[in-house]
């Protein structure tokens, strides 16, 4: 079950609102992974569920915490890849899951600055729609 999150994002997707600063298919993808998150009783099923994406983890916010993997990691902490760059922390405490955070490797073409595309060529005018441009 999910029960806290330390991402402001990820606390409007769960609620259903659509943040301006994600692209839509990483939205899609983090709404699966939250629900698989909430759906889920044990660590089996999120095992099962991510299957080789899920990995032990260490938290940014841990003191002393190695800069790769490592054996040591922290045995309710985990970490799931959602693709497209971004990824998943959460602690797996009693079958629920807090603390889960949302980060993104920033060389992603999908990253935290997404805006839609522009319009170029035939179409890219209010002209071309059969609409007439605002006077100026």
């Amino acid at each position: 079950m999910l029960r806290t999150t330390s991402h402001p994002t990820l606390r409007m997707i769960w609620r259903g609102r659509q943040p301006f600063n994600i692209h839509p298919r990483v939205l899609f993808s983090v709404r699966q992974h939250l629900s698989v998150l909430h759906a889920a009783v044990d660590l089996q099923d999120i095992q099962q569920a991510f299957g080789d994406r899920l990995h032990p983890c260490h938290f940014v916010s841990n003191t002393g915490a190695p800069d790769g993997p490592s054996d040591d990691a922290e045995p309710n902490g985990y970490r799931v890849d959602i693709g497209y760059g971004w990824w998943m922390e959460f602690r797996l405490i009693d079958g629920e899951a807090v603390q889960v955070d949302l980060t993104c490797d920033y060389d992603s073409k999908f990253g935290t600055r997404y805006r839609p595309p522009r319009l170029h060529g035939p179409y890219s005018s209010p002209e071309s729609w059969g609409l007439e441009a605002e006077p100026q």
